[in-house]
C-alpha cells in the first residue's frame, strides 16, 4: 500500500528564481498572514515562518503552491524542529478552538499595547490554523489539504505591511546531502536549473567544498512529467 506521508519535507514555489535562491542561499523566513477568530471577528497576524509539507511525490497533483520544489531529508527537518500544523475546527464551541481563540486574543491585546509587535508569545499560535479558511481567498478554502509542517519564529505583527517581508534572523542552512529531491515542471526547467547550479559558489547558504557538490545537487532533479508518469 502506498504511504500517505513522505519521508521528506517539501517546499514548493511558483518561480524558478525562488527555487534558485533557496538552493544557493538556504531558506529564509518570511512573515506569513494567518487568520484567527477573536470575539466573532477575524484578525490577521503576520508570523515569520518557513513552510513545508509531507505530501508524497505520488500525490504531487494535490500541491497548491507551485511546480518548483525542494524536498529535504527527514533528518534535516527534525534537526530544524519542523513541526506539523495543528488544524483546529472552525466550530466556535469546540474546546480546542476556544482555547486557541483565547490565546490569540491575549497575543492580540499585547500587540496593540506594544506597537503591533509581540515576541516570545505562545507557540500554539505559530503552529495552528483553522481547518477551513474563515475568509477564503485565491484558489482554495481548505487549509488541511496542504498538510503543512513549518519552522516558526516566535514573533508576530498586526501590521499588514509585514506580509511577505523577510525576517532578519530566520535562516535555515543545508548541504547537498540533505536534499532528497528537486522538483521542476519539465525538461526545459531541468536544463535551466542545471545551468544555474553550475554557476553556484554556495549551496544551501554554505560555501561549496568541492565541484562534486554541484553534481550531487543536479542528480536530485526530477520533473513533474516524470512524477505523473511513473509514480
Amino acid at each position: 500500500m502506498s504511504r500517505i506521508y513522505s519521508n521528506s519535507y517539501f517546499h514548493y514555489t511558483n518561480e524558478i528564481e525562488y527555487l534558485i535562491g533557496i538552493l544557493r542561499d538556504g531558506f529564509y523566513g518570511y512573515y506569513c498572514q494567518e487568520e484567527f477568530k477573536i470575539d466573532k471577528l477575524v484578525k490577521y497576524f503576520y508570523i515569520p515562518v518557513v513552510s513545508f509539507c509531507d505530501i508524497p511525490l505520488s500525490q504531487v497533483s494535490y500541491i497548491t503552491y507551485g511546480d518548483w520544489g525542494i524536498g529535504m531529508s527527514s533528518v534535516w527537518g527534525n534537526a530544524n524542529d519542523l513541526t506539523p500544523i495543528c488544524y483546529y475546527p472552525n466550530k466556535t464551541d469546540s474546546p480546542l478552538t476556544k482555547q486557541i481563540s483565547s490565546i490569540a486574543r491575549d497575543v492580540y491585546k499585547k500587540a496593540l499595547k506594544s506597537n503591533n509587535v509581540v515576541r516570545n508569545f505562545n507557540p500554539i499560535i505559530a503552529y495552528s490554523k483553522p481547518r477551513n479558511k474563515y475568509i477564503p481567498n485565491g484558489h482554495r478554502r481548505n487549509n488541511y489539504i496542504e498538510r503543512e509542517c513549518r519552522k516558526a519564529y516566535l514573533e508576530c505583527s498586526l501590521d499588514a505591511n509585514f506580509h511577505k517581508r523577510k525576517h532578519s534572523k530566520m535562516h535555515l542552512l543545508f548541504t547537498p546531502k540533505e536534499v532528497s529531491f528537486i522538483v521542476v515542471p519539465n525538461e526545459l526547467g531541468r536544463k535551466n536549473l542545471i545551468d544555474n547550479i553550475l554557476q553556484f559558489n554556495t549551496i544551501g547558504g554554505k560555501a561549496i567544498a568541492q565541484d562534486s557538490d554541484r553534481l550531487l545537487l543536479i542528480s536530485k532533479i526530477i520533473t513533474l512529467e516524470e512524477l505523473r508518469r511513473d509514480y
